[in-house]
């Protein structure tokens, strides 16, 4: 439906013709002279210079404002009510954050099945760390992050009323399947009062920017001369002002400095509810900016960070370099001996820590001591110990 007109026309004609007609929808039955004092007067409701003008105080974006629910009696079809409180409706904010949970959700299950550089960089290695220090070898692979919180939110608080429902003979399970919801919600005090629903989207906005802050940070520390594990695109990336031969990873700093933005709004929202008696308070008029201010960052953020991966070229052989380095293939040592001698770990992690040291000395790697070397330390070892000492196999 296009317009209001068409809108009422549909309302007025109980729905005939439309694919999904509703059986509870009854003909309104108005004459062409109400028909068109009804447009009017949606039309002067829904007008934007009504938000400008201070006859309402919420100031919402023309392209966030919802049109107003038409409460119909689903027996006489008769108006029953037309949008309620348009400063503080618990339904806009409700809506809003279904809407964009939905659309943050289809963004991320358009990503491809496969991790982002799965494709591209496949049996390639690279180092991994605890503490900052090189401990193992992983293979490279980034995969996307999740938000699953719209199957729990989606409840319509519509008809909830002030805070205690309305003698009006509404269907809820109705008016909540029209507006996209799941289900209404079973408690009208909750209906009204409650924020749940936008503090769970702002922590789920909140989380997801922590992932991606932490994978900014690999980036950021990946891409400088030290490791050289990545080489970012110029799309991506700006120089510095003053060095020439720099080239800064703008889009991870600035994904990762966005994060304390969405945490703040999710304490935002809490700290706005703390203390709140039942049922409704003007302090929950404070709800939108933060949720408006998250759905965009996040948004923003989880784009960024695919563009920057899909355009990045990563130095597979100095990831692989590095790799091999600090002895990085120790615990697959003492693995085999437990596997392949039956040694308890225990001791295979006192041997094994023995033939490290004595590589140490000598100055090279695992893979690159002689094998009467290490059997001088456990006579058991045999040329199959080989196969694991290196990480990629020749």
């Amino acid at each position: 439906l296009a317009s209001l007109e068409e809108v009422v026309a549909f309302y007025n004609r109980g729905g005939a013709g439309h694919p999904e007609q509703d059986p509870r929808i009854r003909p309104l039955g108005l004459d062409a002279g109400e028909t068109a004092d009804l447009v009017a007067f949606l039309e002067a409701l829904t007008s934007p210079e009504r938000f400008s003008s201070g006859q309402v105080t919420m100031q919402a974006r023309p392209a966030d404002f919802v049109p107003p629910v038409v409460m119909l009696d689903p027996r006489t079809g008769a108006v029953l009510a037309m949008y309620s409180h348009p400063t503080y409706d618990p339904n806009d904010i409700a809506v809003h954050d279904t809407k964009a949970a939905g659309e943050l959700i289809d963004y991320l299950n358009s990503l491809p099945e496969k991790p982002l550089l799965a494709n591209a960089y496949q049996e390639r290695y690279m180092p991994g760390s605890t503490f900052k220090v090189i401990t193992t070898t992983i293979a490279l692979e980034t995969g996307a992050v999740t938000l699953d919180c719209r199957t729990r939110l989606n409840k319509s608080p519509l008809g909830s009323a002030a805070l205690a429902g309305t003698p009006y003979p509404i269907d809820r399970n109705f008016t909540a399947e029209t507006l996209g919801f799941d289900r209404p919600t079973h408690n009208t005090m909750d209906g009204v009062s409650a924020r749940d629903f936008a503090a769970e989207f702002l922590f789920c906005c909140a989380q997801t920017g922590i992932h991606l802050s932490r994978l900014a940070e690999e980036i950021i520390l990946w891409s400088t001369t030290q490791f050289g594990f990545v080489r970012l695109s110029d799309s991506w990336s700006t120089g510095s002002s003053i060095m020439p031969q720099k080239k800064n990873p703008d889009a991870a700093e600035l994904i990762r400095g966005k994060t304390g933005r969405l945490n703040g709004n999710l304490i935002n929202m809490l700290t706005v509810q703390k203390a709140l008696p039942l049922a409704y308070n003007k302090d929950l008029q404070e709800d939108k900016e933060p949720v408006f201010d998250s759905y965009d960052t996040i948004s923003l953020g989880l784009k960024a960070m695919r563009g920057m991966l899909e355009s990045a070229i990563f130095n597979t052989e100095r990831m692989l370099e590095a790799a091999e380095d600090g002895y990085t293939t120790a615990t697959r040592l003492a693995d085999w001996l437990v596997m392949e001698l039956g040694i308890a770990f225990r001791d295979a992690h006192h041997i094994t820590g023995t033939i490290v040291k004595m590589a140490e000395k000598k100055g090279c790697k695992l893979h690159e001591l002689a094998l009467s070397d290490m059997r001088s330390v456990e006579g058991r070892i045999s040329d199959d110990v080989f196969r694991v000492l290196r990480v990629k196999k020749d």
